[in-house]
């Protein structure tokens, strides 16, 4: 755990159990955020000698010790690949990142100011006074519009991986992360990187981000606002609508700064935790598992989550709301008993899906113009982007779209934003197999303020109704 600043640049290292007891500083000393970097995780590789951080990784001056024998600790600079470090596209190098299992392999999000982010897979390699990451490739999809010029239309893939990364899984062969599918909204998802399967662990509409698994993967706890119905924004994702996540992406760091920083400033809310049982979580859409938020909403959740190896406990820290004052949290599981657990294997170099990193020269996530999106059964989307500049508006206008010949989608989603503010229109309706009606408008201010004059409508989808007026500012 980092548990204290003293100054700019100087950051101190601690253990202790997890009922507060035994606490041992094991650092204390100069830490140099580089300049691309996201700050600092503490991500334990699972050999106990080390923490990847970020930028560097902790471990014992003498290295062959396990982190709570340690009576000196060191950091050893991490260094990313410079393709990647100097591309003329990456602000952040990385937002967060996560070690393997195996001890070797390491996976990481980069910031991209041309598609929002990046994937990656790599190794570390150690070197005599730094940790190299060699073999890195691209996971995530880099083009979400593949257009046809010559017929003004589009194909647009049927996955649309990426997202942060947060977690490996199955031994190291798959991931989670905060991610999306192209007819919903932010969601948690699962990405397998040996067989390509990609799938969300839960069906809640509103806006949901991290979820940790537990050591038998039985289990889930996830940062969510699903508790929390009048800021969760669940209006956007309560009906699915195809490829609509190509006009609302542009609302999801408005969403963002509302329902989870917002609410830690101390807007009324929360954001979960939320505790689930991972096969209902996927196959029921009317489970929400349950609720651990505090119950007096004075604290409020805060990454990171950490399992017990038992699978038995977990742990996770909340801030007060508007203060800079944290408390650790815990959950202890009773009557159950792990009956296994995943074998931990080394994670594969041999992706189907993955890219050479080069492809970071040639990447966007958006395409201006007017384009056509063909339905596989019946009707279309027509597609219009007018660029980025000072104002831009993404439009989809649904036209008896149907993929399946069961549901057929007429309406329009539209995004107008511009540096005073962002407005979201979805008059979106499906009829057919299933049913449902948007009818609303979201509008927020340069500061992600809901703008209540601005707001208005409803969503509804089978038996729910979504109001936007219940969302509070």
């Amino acid at each position: 755990m980092n548990y204290k600043r003293s100054k700019s640049n100087f950051m101190y290292f601690g253990i202790m159990s997890d009922d507060g007891s035994n606490f041992k500083e094991l650092y204390g000393g100069e830490y140099i955020i580089t300049d691309k970097s996201n700050g600092i995780r503490v991500i334990p590789f699972r050999d106990n000698k080390r923490v990847y951080l970020g930028d560097y990784v902790f471990e014992c001056k003498d290295n062959t010790k396990i982190i709570s024998e340690c009576e000196e600790g060191v950091l050893i600079p991490v260094n990313y690949p410079e393709t990647i470090v100097n591309n003329r596209y990456t602000y952040k190098t990385w937002s967060e990142m996560v070690v393997a299992p195996d001890n070797v392999h390491v996976a990481w999000t980069s910031l991209n100011m041309a598609c929002g982010s990046i994937n990656f897979l790599g190794k570390f390699k150690r070197e005599k006074n730094s940790y190299e990451i060699i073999e890195p490739k691209i996971i995530s999809t880099m083009y979400s519009i593949e257009p046809d010029e010559k017929n003004k239309t589009i194909e647009i893939p049927t996955i649309m991986r990426g997202g942060e990364i947060k977690q490996f899984i199955e031994g190291g062969n798959a991931l989670t992360l905060v991610g999306a599918l192209p007819d919903q909204f932010v969601k948690s998802v699962y990405q397998s990187l040996t067989t390509g399967e990609h799938y969300a662990l839960s069906h809640e509409s509103g806006y949901e981000e991290t979820s940790i698994l537990s050591p038998d993967e039985k289990f889930g706890i996830a940062m969510s606002t699903r508790f929390s119905p009048n800021t969760s924004m669940s209006i956007f994702g309560l009906m699915p609508r195809p490829f609509c996540i190509l006009a609302l992406s542009k609302m999801v760091q408005n969403v963002y700064f509302y329902a989870i920083a917002g609410v830690r400033e101390g807007r009324k809310g929360n954001i979960g935790p939320a505790f689930f049982e991972k096969e209902k979580s996927i196959n029921d859409p009317n489970y929400h598992g349950i609720d651990l938020h505090d119950k007096e909403e004075k604290y409020v959740f805060c990454s990171p989550i950490s399992w017990h190896p038992s699978n038995l406990k977990a742990l996770w820290p909340e801030i007060e709301k508007g203060t800079d004052i944290r408390r650790l949290r815990r959950l202890e599981i009773s009557n159950y008993t792990p009956s296994s657990f995943p074998k931990i294997v080394n994670t594969t170099d041999n992706v189907p899906y993955a890219l050479d990193i080069s492809e970071m020269e040639n990447v966007s996530f958006e395409k201006e113009g007017n384009y056509v999106i063909k339905g596989k059964k019946s009707g279309e989307i027509e597609y219009y982007n007018s660029g980025l500049s000072t104002k831009q508006t993404i439009k989809l206008v649904y036209k008896n779209y149907s993929d399946d010949g069961k549901k057929f989608f007429n309406g329009e989603e539209i995004y107008e934003g511009d540096t005073t503010k962002n407005v979201y229109n979805s008059t979106v309706k499906v009829n057919g197999s299933e049913t449902g009606q948007n009818n609303f408008t979201i509008t927020f201010d340069k500061d992600s303020k809901l703008i209540k004059t601005e707001t208005y409508g409803y969503a509804k989808y089978g038996d729910k109704t979504i109001n936007a007026e219940d969302y509070v500012e």
